[in-house]
């Protein structure tokens, strides 16, 4: 039996919060249809006591094609599955083109710049 400190711990948390953005991300594809599966979920089941396994055959009814979910991996076992994130790299991109570019930067191209992109470079540069 597991105490209510480990089922509660962050790691676990993490852990969930993960799974589920993996089911939405990965899985589903779609913040949308997630969210529909949600709320499906929530008035269907809201207020009654429920288990890991009401979640899964609950998912799997909702989206017969998720065959591909490794459940075990998922709940069952320490330490995270193997997913790879895809993670954004397009302004590392622009910065390391910045970087190679041979020619000065002018004043005008630094205004046309988006925000994001001058506190992105800032940290970039920092770093190096």
């Amino acid at each position: 039996m597991l105490s209510e400190s480990i089922v509660y711990a962050p790691a676990q948390c993490y852990k969930g919060v993960a799974l589920l953005w993996h089911l939405e991300r990965n899985i589903i594809g779609s913040e949308s249809k997630f969210k529909e599966f949600i709320r499906s979920y929530r008035i269907k089941f809201g207020g009654k006591n429920l288990n890991t396994n009401d979640f899964i055959q609950c998912f799997k009814s909702y989206f017969p094609q998720t065959a591909s979910v490794y459940w075990q991996s998922w709940i069952y076992t320490l330490g995270m599955p193997p997913i790879t994130h895809d993670y954004s790299t397009q302004l590392e991109q622009q910065c390391h083109k910045l970087a190679n570019q041979q020619t000065s930067i002018t004043q005008q191209q630094i205004l046309g710049w988006q925000q994001s992109f001058c506190v992105f470079l800032k940290n970039f540069i920092f770093i190096f």
